[in-house]
């Protein structure tokens, strides 16, 4: 039983994508997306979601409810003359890291490296 599950995905113009999260297929997952290169627009397909409409850049994420709402993510920077400058490469296709993650909502995430260190200086190590 895997806890993470990471990929990516490059978008094309006119080939959209539809994303879930925690849906029948896949029950306890979260999902997040996160921009790597271009633009995403992003709406909402479900019928809760309808009205929800956003647009991502470069290092912008998103993480999905994990209530079974579908979302559609589609290449925002697939056309000529885009807002970067007009690099071919980033016209083409925008690139999304998916990261699927299923980790306990309980478990405390923290982690300091110095944390071994102060509690023994405090002696309660």
């Amino acid at each position: 039983n895997k806890w993470i599950k990471v990929g990516y995905l490059e978008l094309r113009a006119g080939k959209p994508d539809i994303f879930v999260a925690n849906s029948s297929a896949a029950p306890g997952w979260d999902l997040l997306v996160i921009v790597l290169r271009g633009r995403a627009a992003v709406r909402g397909v479900s019928e809760k979601v309808t009205c929800f409409s956003e647009s991502l850049g470069k290092l912008e994420m998103m993480k999905l409810p994990s209530n079974g709402e579908k979302f559609e993510f589609s290449c925002k920077s697939c056309k000529s003359g885009s807002m970067n400058g007009g690099d071919s490469a980033d016209e083409m296709a925008t690139t999304l890291l998916v990261v699927k993650s299923s980790l306990p909502h309980t478990f405390d995430y923290f982690f300091d490296p110095h944390k071994v260190e102060l509690a023994e200086k405090d002696g309660e190590w």
